[in-house]
């Protein structure tokens, strides 16, 4: 019989990622979190405002983390929200090892996979492959502009449309797929870059927790995430801003990329028409 392996403690790993110790929900940007037992990424878009001055609509749109670990309880309480359509942005693999959301009935679950299969950042170092982990994350992100097109149009659709709210859109970790697409609808919708970026960044108050869960409820899950370098665990707010560029210098404005996936002008103020008030 073989001992267990000796798994690092979630605080000094957030500290090395960047993260905050604990993610502590009483804080004032928290105050768009919605705080689960099996999930610990979910907040809603509702209140962040646009150029305009006008703000997206609150519970209408939220983000999340992997929903297949939540339970009855947090079904319930997102039922309360007005949760009717969940957007499942992992691959294939990851739908049929672990599962989907365990809703009801009332709630349309949607595939949409943005990637054929996950990154694997084992053993990649930082210093010394590919240069910074922002770096990394920024060339995977414009990657997924192209690869996930299909998938970004069709979410882009679901989310325009008022009879399927409130839509929650996840994938594992709520950070990288579910990052892109909260970039995109953010910025369709008129926030700033800033703006855009600092909700890229709350996310990592979510990792700090769903690793401090992982200690006790999932061993196996800390030792898949620590296996990697810490750096990607966070959520650097340089990565949203360099995306925001190259798409731009791509397609000419976040607009040319919809029309590009084939979201067209219509659609795009369709979406702002109904989400921000």
């Amino acid at each position: 019989m073989t001992d267990a392996p000796v798994l690092p403690a979630p605080e000094p790993i957030a500290a090395a990622a960047g993260l905050p110790a604990c993610g502590a929900p009483d804080r004032p940007d928290h105050d768009r979190h919605v705080l689960l037992d099996g999930a610990f990424n979910v907040r809603d878009l509702g209140g962040l405002v646009a150029d305009d001055g006008r703000q997206v609509r609150p519970g209408a749109l939220y983000r999340a983390d992997g929903m297949q670990r939540v339970g009855p309880a947090d079904v319930a309480a997102l039922r309360a929200l007005g949760l009717r359509t969940v957007l499942d942005l992992r691959t294939d693999d990851e739908l049929a090892t672990y599962g989907a959301f365990p809703g009801d009935r009332g709630v349309v679950h949607h595939h949409l996979p943005v990637l054929k299969q996950t990154w694997d950042v084992r053993g990649l170092d930082p210093k010394t492959d590919g240069g910074e982990a922002v770096d990394f994350l920024v060339a995977r992100y414009v990657e997924m502009l192209d690869e996930g097109a299909e998938a970004l149009a069709s979410a882009l659709r679901v989310i325009a449309d008022p009879a399927n709210r409130a839509v929650l859109f996840h994938c594992a970790a709520g950070k990288d797929r579910t990052g892109v697409l909260a970039v995109i609808v953010l910025s369709l919708l008129g926030l700033s870059d800033e703006d855009v970026a600092d909700d890229y960044h709350l996310t990592q108050h979510g990792t700090a927790r769903w690793l401090a869960w992982a200690v006790e409820a999932d061993p196996a899950l800390l030792e898949a995430m620590t296996d990697q370098p810490v750096e990607y665990l966070a959520s650097p707010r340089e990565a949203p801003l360099r995306l925001l560029e190259v798409l731009r210098h791509d397609h000419g404005s976040v607009e040319g990329y919809a029309a590009h996936i084939g979201v067209g002008d219509e659609a795009v103020a369709h979406l702002r028409a109904t989400l921000l008030v």
